[in-house]
């Protein structure tokens, strides 16, 4: 939609702009870092790092744990709503083979 739209440009524009140029120049301003400041970057970058790959790996599994419960009470036999059963799908396909033959 074009609200989702919009709100997508606004905050990917804004905060890539914040990321690219204004962090860089504070940390400039900052000149030599002290130990506590560099302390600071390197926890920040580790909890950057840490919530971007729970993200990359949580949110997929997330979005597809309908397909991934079809698929796992299809293997356990559980019956799942829409879901064909193994013994099903195998009299499915042995009426086609039998009606086309």
């Amino acid at each position: 939609s074009e609200e989702a739209k919009q709100w997508i440009l606004r905050w990917g524009v804004g905060f890539s702009l914040f990321v690219i140029l204004v962090f860089p120049v504070l940390c400039l301003l900052a000149g030599v870092f002290s130990q506590g400041f560099f302390s600071f970057w390197v926890f920040l970058s580790l909890i950057w790092g840490f919530g971007a790959a729970g993200a990359i790996i949580c949110l997929p599994i997330f979005e597809s744990k309908e397909a991934i419960t079809g698929i796992v009470g299809t293997l356990f036999g559980w019956n799942n709503k829409g879901m064909l059963q193994p013994s099903e799908v195998n009299s499915e396909s042995d009426d086609s083979v039998s009606a086309s033959g």
